[in-house]
């Protein structure tokens, strides 16, 4: 679970454990997260295996659970679920 404040800028990250990756996609709350370069996009580094989802100045609408999925070309899944949580204390 990460914990943000309204405003923030965050980065979601997961790790890949398999070699061959075919695809990576990142759903929030269910949806496919669709990039939008000024305020959501992800990136994935095939040497290491990470996986980042960035989410520029998060709202409260942004708070939920976040999933990261992993398709390898023999098509086994991986996916790995992050929480995001706002804090809206002063």
């Amino acid at each position: 679970t990460y914990v943000c404040r309204p405003g923030d800028n965050v980065l979601l990250e997961c790790y890949v454990r398999h070699q061959r990756v075919k695809s990576i996609a990142w759903y929030a709350k269910g949806e496919y997260c669709e990039v939008k370069w000024f305020r959501i996009w992800h990136r994935y580094e095939p040497t290491t295996g990470q996986c980042i989802l960035y989410l520029r100045s998060v709202l409260n609408c942004d708070e939920g659970s976040y999933c990261c999925e992993a398709t390898s070309i023999d098509n086994v899944v991986e996916t790995l679920e992050v929480k995001l949580k706002i804090d809206n204390r002063k």
